[in-house]
């Protein structure tokens, strides 16, 4: 279940579906060697990595939303406070990145609709280990 801060300042929770994503990164920087004697036919680029992480992404999704579930829902990637929870009872949650690459929309002909929001855990955080249901 993920809870978050509405636009009112009031608490909303939501069991959405999950899918798991791994993305794995390295940060590089880019050096030259210096030229010998002058000659800049003879400058190399290379790239040295500096740091490498793993990060956790879940993709959670709700289907069969009605246009003011979806705009209710979509608070969610502007709110600056989002947790999950890690236990049925809430006791224990962890804080999480929402990710706004992910846009809303919805079909306005019919009356249901879906949502997606994507969740970025802290580096090297491994939700499927400490959750606990």
């Amino acid at each position: 279940m993920i809870t978050w801060v509405n636009a009112l300042g009031t608490s909303e929770y939501y069991l959405f579906d999950i899918s798991q994503e791994v993305r794995l990164g390295v940060t590089g920087i880019l050096t030259y060697q210096p030229a010998v004697d002058e000659d800049v036919s003879e400058v190399h680029r290379q790239t040295r990595s500096i740091n490498a992480d793993e990060t956790l992404r879940l993709i959670c999704t709700a289907e069969f939303l009605t246009q003011q579930d979806i705009r209710a829902l979509h608070q969610i990637k502007t709110s600056e406070n989002v947790e999950v929870y890690l236990t049925k009872d809430g006791t224990k949650r962890v804080g999480v990145i929402v990710s706004s690459a992910l846009e809303t929309g919805y079909a306005t002909e019919d009356g249901n609709g879906a949502f997606t929001v994507a969740i970025d855990f802290p580096e090297d955080y491994s939700f499927f280990e400490v959750i606990e249901y």
